[in-house]
């Protein structure tokens, strides 16, 4: 079978989890014998990692957010020298782009968009409506996302893919792991019953909501550790005050961002999750990969891994108290815990095993590509 040549599209300044997936799959692709080219912001984090990772990389400018000809232009000619057969575009706004430099150079790549963020604005006006019926599919990580594109655009659900992030489920084995040695690793308590939070230090990710719901449990032993990179310096100078006023200095640990997490994950008894809303939450299935109950936010993707009382538990977000009560309830139990660790490990296995989603990622975009080819392509009439 004859490689392909991948090019993706993330000219953002940002570097979070989007950018980092984006650039995962650039580096995939490479790994599976195909050929890769990821298309960033000068000077960008994204950019950055690409290198390390060995992904080829260009930059390109743009002056106007949705329709830059002198972008799309010069994206098709470096899209045209190197051949491209996909293009896979990791922000909505820059799906036009894309379309437009496959006119100029490249007409028979298939052009793919990878939502992996929730977004709610209706997209039927004649603009929108171009773009989609031009799209050759999307990859999307969660049915609800599916659901939601479907009905705000014109793309058919039948061009639509769902495929969940993966993780190295075996890096995270709980056999291959020593709870004692990693709890030294981090400098945590080894004795006693460990609560951890990862994400990033933001309100949205529910910090706050955690140490209210510890505080109320009152649970004898137990450690509440909060690993992430704080966003904003008032929020966690209020995390400093509320850990003081609720009296919990001394069973509260924060750490630091850190890269891994296997490790931490398999040093904590429960791994909690109290988000107002995650698209998907990555920390959830690694969490289950090693064999740890989750406590999760009943919103956005989460109750799509989760099912309560199965794999998991699920409490409404914001809802201290309930998350308080399911605390003490798996501190209290402990066959409840080994049963929704147990089944949470197997589910991870079965369902976000990494080379299995990657492999079905790079098959979706080759059938569209097979597809694509000697399809006809038409600009939109306030193009023309």
């Amino acid at each position: 079978m004859k490689p392909l040549h991948y090019t993706f599209l993330m000219p953002l300044g940002a570097f979070g989890g989007m950018e980092i997936q984006m650039v995962k799959r650039a580096a995939d692709a490479m790994r599976l014998g195909e050929s890769s080219l990821f298309v960033g912001q000068a000077s960008s984090r994204a950019e950055e990692y690409a290198r390390s990772l060995g992904v080829p990389v260009e930059a390109i400018k743009i002056r106007a957010e949705y329709i830059d000809f002198v972008a799309a232009y010069r994206l098709g000619k470096i899209m045209k020298a190197c051949s491209s057969n996909v293009c896979v575009v990791g922000a909505s706004k820059h799906l036009s782009l894309a379309l437009l430099a496959r006119k100029f150079h490249v007409p028979d790549m298939a052009v793919l968009f990878y939502q992996q963020l929730h977004a709610s604005t209706k997209k039927r006006d004649p603009f929108h409506n171009w773009v989609y019926r031009n799209l050759d599919g999307a990859v999307v990580i969660t049915q609800k996302l599916k659901d939601s594109l479907a009905a705000r655009t014109v793309l058919p659900q039948e061009k639509i893919k769902v495929i969940p992030y993966g993780i190295d489920v075996d890096a995270f084995d709980p056999v291959k792991h020593d709870k004692r040695e990693n709890r030294r690793r981090f400098s945590l308590p080894e004795d006693g019953f460990l609560v951890g939070l990862v994400g990033r230090i933001e309100e949205a990710k529910g910090q706050a909501v955690a140490l209210e719901a510890f505080a109320t449990a009152n649970i004898p032993g137990a450690t509440l550790v909060i690993c992430g990179a704080p966003q904003r310096k008032s929020y966690w100078e209020h995390l400093q005050r509320r850990t003081a006023e609720l009296r919990v200095e001394q069973s509260v640990r924060f750490l630091p961002f850190t890269t891994e997490i296997p490790f931490l994950m398999n040093a904590f008894d429960l791994s909690l999750l109290p988000s107002r809303s995650e698209t998907f939450g990555l920390v959830v299935i690694e969490a289950m990969a090693a064999g740890v109950p989750v406590i999760g936010t009943d919103a956005g993707g989460v109750p799509e891994i989760i099912r309560h009382d199965e794999n998991g538990m699920l409490v409404p977000p914001g809802d201290s108290h309930a998350l308080a009560k399911i605390l003490r309830l798996l501190r209290e139990d402990d066959r409840l815990r080994e049963r929704l660790g147990r089944q949470a490990r197997r589910d991870a296995a079965e369902r976000y095993d990494y080379t299995r989603q990657t492999d079905t990622f790079f098959d979706y975009c080759r059938a569209a590509y097979e597809e694509r080819r000697g399809r006809s392509y038409s600009l939109p009439r306030v193009f023309r």
